[in-house]
Formats: C-alpha cells, structure tokens, sequence
C-alpha cells in the first residue's frame, strides 16, 4: 500500500480552507507592511546621520557662525538634519536677545537653551506622532480581521507588552 501526498507549498495554501487562506494573506500583508516601515526607518536613520555629519563638519571648521547659520538656511526643511534646525534656532534666538538692550549673558544663554530644547523636543514629538499613525493602522487593521492576531503582531512591531490597538 503506497500513499502519496503532495506537501508542496503551491499545494498546501491551494487546498487550505478559506479561513486558513485569510489568515495566512493578512500575515503576509502585515510582514510587508512592518518590512516596509523597516526600510523606511532605515533610509530615514542613514539620511539623518549623513546630514548630522555634514553640519558637525562644517560647525567644527568654519569659525563664523553667521555663515555657518546662512549655510543651515540655505537648504530646504526636508534636506535640514536635526542638529541643523536646533543650531539654526538657538542661533536665531541667540541674536535676538542680543539685539535687545539690557539682558544679561546668562538670560541671552537661557533663552537660546529654550529655544533650541523646544525645537529638539519638537522632533521627539513628530517622531512619537509616527508611531501613533502606524498604531492607528493596525488598529484599523484589527477591527478589520480580528483584535487577537493584529494585538500580536502590534506587540511585536511596536515593542510594546500588552499593547491595546
């Protein structure tokens, strides 16, 4: 008596019941998504150190800051790196208390503290504002095709233990 079965991929998803079938399509698209959101991450972090190096050099050889400032400028927001746009607001801040008459060194080196603390605190929130916008696409995800499967891979995406989508 010889049995045969054909365990072939092709086969095995062909011959799966519907649900089955679903199941295995909504983990296929989720790993594309999150590899997606991967490479995206990937590119941003490279992007972001080229730029970050760039400045460092020319901040370390370049002693005019009012140059160095016009050069922060002189590229659009999008080709600005991090350093570039809290430098370039500490500086303008810097400027515009020393412009005004009657405020202390230390009041001129606080205020360009604040500002360039907000403008580094402004990019931790745009960064956090990613996060959420990926949590509300699983979450649409989830009322889609089920809480259980959605919660686990959002769990696994976002690191995060017990995560509610």
């Amino acid at each position: 008596m010889e049995v045969t079965q054909d365990l072939s991929f092709v086969h095995l998803i062909s011959h799966a019941s519907v649900l089955v079938q679903l199941v295995m399509g909504l983990l296929l698209v989720v790993s594309l998504m999150s590899w997606w959101y991967i490479f995206l991450k990937m590119f941003a972090i490279r992007s972001e150190i080229r730029l970050t190096e760039e400045f460092e050099d020319a901040f370390w050889h370049n002693q005019n800051l009012n140059e160095l400032y016009r050069y922060a400028n002189s590229s659009s927001l999008r080709d600005q790196g991090a350093l570039e746009r809290i430098f370039a607001a500490g500086f303008v801040e810097f400027v515009k208390l020393k412009k005004q008459h009657g405020v202390d060194a230390s009041a001129v080196m606080e205020g360009t503290r604040r500002a360039m603390r907000a403008t580094y605190q402004r990019g931790q929130a745009a960064h956090m504002l990613g996060q959420a916008h990926l949590r509300r696409a699983l979450a649409a995800v989830a009322r889609i095709h089920g809480r259980e499967l959605v919660a686990v891979v959002a769990q696994a995406l976002l690191g995060v233990e017990g995560a509610v989508v």
